[in-house]
């Protein structure tokens, strides 16, 4: 016990060199309690319709929320909790909504996950629920009318709009923020939907009905008779084509972009304007952040029917590739340049840059859909190469030395984009390199932890050489008993996890020294702008276990 009240006291006293300790307004709200049982599959919907208690699942969700999901930035949790007369309902922060007789589609044999989403902000909810034979959208809380069916809903990248497609009969109805848009012949779900979780674009799905614009603007494509495919754009249809492979709308939302064929060829309409022809157009378009330039992937054939594609900027084709990254097609800040990754030999890759290609790889940032290359706020140019088993970082032009790998294919920045960060290992060590300086060696690096703050300190979660305890690592101080750290934007305010001696609740939260409270589990801490602190836990209150736990809303105002 003076063990763990001797490391406690350390703990606190590093804590309170970093950031000086200081009281804070604390208010710890009871959301309600966790359900034990929860539906998993539909085997176990099954079950449970037949009040067959063996087909349901007994998991104790309160430790690592396995079986819940979880809202972008840990604003909320839920799952689909059972009722005991055969009904169910959604668990939303410990509160139980409306009873439905079915929540979630089943397809496959499995249950929809894209029935039950949240918005990129993580905000807001939306859930697809069945009474009776009819299905109703519910965003925010607020049902639908009812349909047949409906397909899964979608948020706009700023989380401000919402839009699924509900069914009546034969006819598809898109709904865009709970306004029915008119009854349509089938659909088609190939517009590319992007989120904003990443630094970089991210595809979420191929299969969204439509295309959010800025001020509200609207797009989507159905398929008519012969088939011809029109798309409906803020409510007017264009005129028929042959396919329509995609619609953009850009950053400003003053311009439209499409990806049509006629006549066998391919171009591109610019606000109405067709571009040069070609046998293919990907559809996957990319604005310039002023919105004055636009760029996409197009092929030819050649008589041997192999393909040459290209990248089209400002309606000029660049150089010819074998393949192209749609993806990772960006612009500089200033919009002055631009960069994107070929394919420019067998499994070779390079990094072109206003056109010109640039030195060939065995790999240039993980080659996904996830991890390109990214400016700076400064218009510095990052990405992370592979050659010969070797990694290496390459910020604006100037490559790293070489490690065995480096878990950040794209680097953690600065706000300001002064700073960058990543863990590379060697061999069997660890360590996080900030400004091209390398820091201390851990047995493990946990990468999705690197922070830089505003105040230019660099913290991240490591595991110490021959032990199996996580570390807090603050400037290369380590927080002893600290498991993890995160600071506000402006860096004057600190918030950690430590371990500490307790069966039931072994989490202690801190904020710049003062003790907050013991809980079971702490989902991510996170400070907004006003530098408040809000985090959701676990408590375990009980006396016996596998007995409910009680979920808590925490704020800590400076």
């Amino acid at each position: 016990m003076q063990r763990t009240f001797l490391k406690l006291t350390l703990c606190l006293m590093a804590f309170a060199f970093i950031i000086p300790a200081c009281a804070a307004d604390v208010q710890v709200e009871k959301l309600g309690t966790i359900p034990i049982f929860v539906l998993t599959t539909p085997d176990a919907y099954k079950g449970w319709l037949r009040q067959d208690m063996q087909e349901l699942v007994e998991h104790d969700i309160s430790t690592d929320f396995a079986l819940c999901t979880r809202s972008p930035y840990d604003r909320h949790v839920g799952t689909v909790a059972f009722k005991m007369d055969g009904k169910c309902c959604v668990w939303l922060d410990g509160k139980e909504g409306p009873e439905y007789d079915q929540v979630r589609g089943i397809v496959k044999g499995a249950f929809r996950s894209q029935d039950f989403e949240f918005s990129p902000d993580g905000s807001r909810l939306a859930y697809a629920a069945r009474k009776g034979n009819k299905w109703v959208m519910v965003v925010d809380g607020k049902e639908s009318a009812a349909f047949d069916g409906v397909r899964e809903p979608y948020f706009s990248a700023d989380s401000k709009h919402t839009c699924y497609v509900g069914f009546r009969g034969k006819n598809c109805i898109p709904v865009l923020d709970g306004k029915e848009l008119g009854n349509y012949p089938p659909i088609k779900l190939t517009n590319p939907y992007f989120t904003a979780r990443t630094p970089v674009r991210e595809i979420d799905t191929m299969y969204c009905p439509g295309i959010f614009g800025t001020s509200g603007r609207f797009a989507f494509v159905v398929v008519k008779g012969c088939n011809l495919e029109v798309a409906v754009i803020d409510g007017k249809e264009t005129a028929e084509y042959e396919k329509i492979a995609g619609v953009e709308f850009s950053p400003d939302g003053k311009h439209t972009a499409l990806a049509v064929q006629k006549g066998g060829k391919m171009f591109v309409l610019l606000d109405g304007k067709p571009g040069p022809k070609y046998d293919e157009v990907d559809g996957i378009f990319t604005f310039s952040p002023d919105s004055k330039r636009l760029a996409y992937v197009a092929t030819n054939y050649d008589a041997n029917s192999d393909p040459i594609t290209f990248v089209v900027i400002d309606g000029k084709p660049g150089p010819k590739f074998k393949d192209l990254f749609s993806l990772s097609i960006a612009f500089s800040p200033d919009c002055k340049h631009f960069s994107y990754i070929a394919e420019c030999g067998e499994e070779k890759y390079c990094l072109v840059e206003d056109g010109k290609p640039g030195k060939a790889y065995d790999e240039i940032g993980g080659n996904t859909a996830t991890a390109f290359q990214i400016y700076g706020p400064d218009g510095k140019l990052y990405y992370c190469t592979r050659n010969d088993d070797k990694y290496r970082m390459v910020v604006d032009g100037v490559p790293s030395r070489a490690y065995d790998y480096i878990a950040n294919p794209i680097p953690v920045l600065s706000r300001d984009g002064k700073h960058y960060a990543f863990a590379a290992q060697e061999g069997d060590n660890w360590l996080v390199v900030k400004d091209g300086v390398e820091g201390p060696i851990y047995s493990g690096i946990d990468h999705e932890t690197i922070a830089i703050t505003g105040s230019n300190k660099l913290s991240y979660t490591a595991q110490k050489p021959g032990s199996s305890y996580r570390v807090a690592v603050v400037d290369s101080r380590e927080l002893p008993g600290t498991s993890h750290v995160t600071f506000s934007a402006d860096g004057t305010q600190m918030a950690c996890i430590k371990d500490v001696d307790d069966w039931k609740n072994p989490v202690l939260a801190v904020v710049n020294g003062q003790e907050i409270g013991r809980f079971m589990a702490v989902l991510n801490m996170s400070f907004d702008e006003n530098n408040t602190l809000t985090f959701l836990a676990v408590r375990d209150n009980s006396q016996e276990d596998k007995l409910p736990k009680d979920l808590y809303r925490v704020r800590v105002t400076p």
